[in-house]
């Protein structure tokens, strides 16, 4: 590779026998002494050199704080995003994208279109998990789809067996990458799924392959992965789309550059393939359940604290489940001491798939206090069934919702305000049918994969020119 080394200090000494295989055009540095001078016969240069020099990637050679602030330096220079690379990342560089490839009987598709569809992992969440109901529609529709994941994971099989081709890339660098950009090219549009794919909007910008990216994250992602990082700039053949009104607000926030609009995911209707002889229709106890990985975020010890503020008698009403796997050790035993003095509260652990679409039959509402969450699946999930939901202000569903007419709205980091929702429920037991079927209208018009296909296939129609009359 030729390579230009920004930084010539100790951090680059102790590790300048890494480089002995590439070609050093130049070294840069912010230090003016050290302009004109030479390290052996390779010349020292600022960074407003860096335009008459031609090279692959320039290497920074510093760690922590001090190579996201030598980026920043450089992106102000408007060098481009792909060709700046921490030294960790030269080595994962040196090392080559290794991907491996996963086909089923039915992924031989004769298609003049192919897509391709970035995922961060194959779980059963729900950002890989829509994206895998929307795979299984453009395969429907005839197109050639590829999956790419930086992890593999148990969707793996359920996207082979709808005969889309998987690839695993196995070194989860998240970053430009030649190889792999290269091989990008060979389909008409590239679909990434999640804030995750910032890197690939760059490169993408000075293509003429269409790019559709699409944002379901809350403040909380943009943050980790450094707003820093996020495009500054886009060419026409991106296109930016977010989960509701909560991801549009984060997308317009920390990608200010970017013109966003909404678009929603479907689920399909699994309603007709429950048991629907447990359902749960009234019954001497009303159940409140919170579905979903116990971690602040989802906001566990409001729905606790609103629970304490219920009296005696509407908690002997009433009964208290929390469902999921532990994300955060920590988070969970501060919530312990709540669990453990409310008798009502049952910590049933995690469920698949399959046993939690069954849960929803079993209880009465679905409670979702998130302090951010920009479209939960499981508040989907439980208008499918016809059961309401209580949601947070800071939930992208909350937007949708019109409050103790097909769901309940309260405020964020409030346990009042979710009990008293709680206790109005518990006094108005008779109303939660028929606002739980009108929270199954809401799905119909909403999340179907009726409404999901045509919102899909017209956008995708439109971009590559494509009369959508299949």
């Amino acid at each position: 590779m030729r390579l230009l080394i920004f930084g010539t200090g100790l951090y680059y000494q102790k590790r300048k026998d890494a480089f002995s295989g590439d070609e050093i055009i130049a070294f840069v540095d912010n230090n003016s002494n050290k302009y004109g001078t030479f390290i052996g016969d390779i010349p020292v240069i600022s960074p407003d050199e860096i335009y008459f020099k031609e090279y692959d990637y320039i290497c920074l050679m510093a760690k922590g704080e001090f190579v996201e602030q030598m980026r920043g330096q450089l992106e102000e220079l408007r060098i481009p995003y792909e060709k700046i690379v921490d030294f960790f990342e030269y080595k994962l560089l040196c090392e080559g994208a290794r991907l491996e490839f996963y086909y089923g009987r039915k992924c031989t598709v004769k298609s003049a279109h192919k897509i391709l569809l970035l995922t961060h992992e194959l779980s059963y969440s729900g950002a890989p998990l829509v994206l895998f109901y929307m795979g299984r529609i453009l395969r429907k529709r005839g197109y050639s789809v590829t999956v790419l994941s930086l992890k593999d994971g148990e969707l793996r099989r359920d996207f082979v067996d709808e005969g889309i081709v998987v690839g695993i890339q196995e070194e989860d660098n998240r970053r430009f990458d030649p190889f792999l950009y290269d091989w990008m090219q060979q389909f008409d549009l590239v679909w990434g799924n999640t804030v995750t794919y910032y890197y690939w909007i760059g490169p993408f910008s000075r293509s003429t392959t269409p790019f559709i990216w699409w944002l379901h994250e809350s403040a909380e992602a943009y943050e980790w992965l450094g707003k820093e990082r996020m495009p500054k700039e886009t060419a026409s053949n991106i296109h930016v789309y977010a989960v509701g009104s909560l991801a549009l607000n984060m997308a317009q926030k920390y990608i200010p550059c970017v013109q966003t609009e909404s678009l929603l995911y479907g689920i399909p209707d699994f309603k007709n393939h429950l048991d629907i002889a447990t359902d749960k229709k009234g019954g001497s106890k009303i159940v409140f359940a919170m579905i979903g990985t116990i971690c602040s975020r989802k906001a566990q010890d409001i729905f606790l604290k609103a629970i304490e503020l219920l009296t005696e008698e509407e908690r002997k009403k009433s009964e208290f489940w929390i469902i999921g796997s532990i994300l955060n050790q920590e988070f969970y035993n501060k919530i312990r001491s709540y669990i453990e003095q409310i008798s009502e509260v049952k910590i049933l652990g995690p469920y698949n798939r399959d046993e939690i679409k069954q849960i929803y039959m079993k209880v009465d509402v679905v409670v979702c206090p998130s302090r951010e969450d920009p479209m939960p699946v499981v508040a989907t999930e439980a208008m499918i069934v016809g059961k309401p939901s209580i949601v947070s202000e800071m939930t992208g569903t909350a937007a949708l919702i019109t409050d103790k007419e097909n769901g309940f709205i309260v405020k964020t980091e409030d346990s009042q305000s979710l009990a008293e929702k709680m206790g109005w429920i518990i006094e108005h037991k008779e109303e939660i049918g028929n606002i739980g079927f009108r929270a199954r209208r809401l799905y119909e018009e909403t999340f179907s994969m009726e409404v999901f296909e045509s919102n899909v296939c017209g956008l995708i129609g439109e971009i590559l020119n494509i009369r959508e009359d299949k």
